[in-house]
């Protein structure tokens, strides 16, 4: 009896400490934080803003007289739901389509394979324009698949690694939707933050838990995030530490390389910093990261 008491107890307190919690973001039209951005070669629409457009997606395609468009779109959420110790579990974004917008009518057409990625810079979706759109990660960006039909919902789309990428940085920005080719014709069509059906707009349903009782005593430890792994040369974001990190690279037999690199705060860096620039080879290789209470290592794969 004993035993079983005492089992119970740690499965009690495990839960305790690992209890995931799950959301779900929707916009609204009142809290519209969405909107497209417009190039043609024939009519000066650099400059407009489209918050209100009907459409989230991308694409290019030709306009008549107004000739050749290019089409992006920015997509942001109401981020304050979100602690800021969370530890993020899962994200998975879902987007409906549109058979009818601003975009094109007719939905999804042509060759339509398209990008997701991490915004970088701060914009507002009541004044976003094509001149002054905002920056973009290439790193962890995610691909919507070409469509098969041209009412095609994508959903439970896995945009974890651009989540935690967000946190780490603590740069809350969003996600862009750019075409992979942007000379080819086509078109993704998804219903915005404006639609009058509340299950039809973006969705953005997170996961995550929040460190209690003794994974709260670990907050002075630095928390490491690198991505994408495996890749060529990821990111190395470092939070969570008081007095200062130190950085040093090593083969996975334990041989240094390049040279040791301090955050005094938070900050990222890529990977070839360690070596001014030059690529690894392939392999496995192990980041150390020291504080002066703390070390802990990751391992990194370069492919």
């Amino acid at each position: 009896m004993k035993m079983i008491y005492t089992t119970l107890l740690l499965w009690l307190f495990s839960g305790a400490v690992n209890a995931q919690t799950f959301v779900s973001l929707v916009n609204s039209p009142s809290g519209d934080l969405d909107a497209l951005v417009s190039s043609k070669t024939e009519v000066e629409e650099e400059d407009n803003t489209y918050q209100n457009s009907p459409d989230i997606g991308c694409g290019t395609w030709t306009y008549g007289n107004a000739g050749t468009g290019k089409n992006r779109c920015f997509l942001n959420f109401d981020w304050s739901r979100i602690p800021g110790n969370a530890i993020i579990i899962s994200a998975e974004l879902d987007l409906y389509s549109k058979d009818t917008g601003w975009i094109i009518h007719g939905g999804h057409m042509g060759e339509n394979e398209s990008f997701i990625k991490r915004v970088v810079d701060n914009w507002d979706a009541a004044t976003v324009t094509w001149n002054n759109q905002p920056g973009a990660a290439n790193t962890a960006a995610v691909t919507l698949a070409k469509s098969t039909t041209s009412d095609q919902d994508y959903l439970n789309i896995d945009v974890t690694g651009l989540v935690k990428a967000m946190q780490a940085t603590n740069s809350w920005y969003g996600f862009v939707f750019i075409s992979k080719n942007e000379n080819d014709n086509g078109v993704l069509s998804f219903v915005s933050s404006n639609s009058s059906d509340s299950t039809k707009r973006p969705r953005l349903r997170i996961t995550y838990s929040v460190p209690t009782s003794i994974e709260s005593m670990k907050s002075t430890s630095p928390k490491v995030t690198i991505y994408p792994n495996p890749s060529s040369n990821p990111t190395i974001a470092v939070s969570e530490f008081e007095d200062g990190v130190e950085l040093r690279l090593f083969t996975f037999s334990g041989q240094k390389i390049g040279t040791t690199l301090k955050f005094m705060e938070r900050g990222s860096l890529q990977l070839s910093e360690f070596t001014n620039g030059e690529n690894l080879a392939k392999g496995i290789y192990i980041v150390r990261v020291r504080t002066s209470t703390s070390e802990l290592s990751e391992k990194i794969v370069i492919q």
